[in-house]
């Protein structure tokens, strides 16, 4: 999207002056923030309802409960964590 300066924006409200006059800008502007409006109490619905279909029944159970999400990659295989010692020390092996 382009980035419009100070003065691109003094240029456009000046060829709208021009092309409409004072009288009828708000006029247009009204239309317009309406038409915005309309077109996002359209999308917002399927926006949710992609959403939804999207999050598995958990997710939607862990966000009532504020449950932390599980982690979603399991640990591999081949890779364990060490177990703590029995008197609590840490597990120090020299290789």
């Amino acid at each position: 999207m382009p980035n419009l300066g100070v003065w691109e924006l003094v240029a456009l409200l000046v060829v709208l002056v021009l092309l409409f006059g004072a009288k009828r800008l708000p006029e247009i502007a009204r239309t317009a923030g309406r038409g915005v409006r309309e077109f996002r109490d359209t999308v917002d619905p399927v926006r949710e309802l992609k959403e939804s279909v999207t999050t598995t029944p958990a997710e939607i159970e862990r966000s009532f409960t504020g449950e932390p999400d599980p982690d979603p990659e399991p640990a591999s295989e081949g890779k364990q964590e060490p177990e703590p010692a029995a008197d609590g020390s840490p597990d120090v092996r020299v290789s």
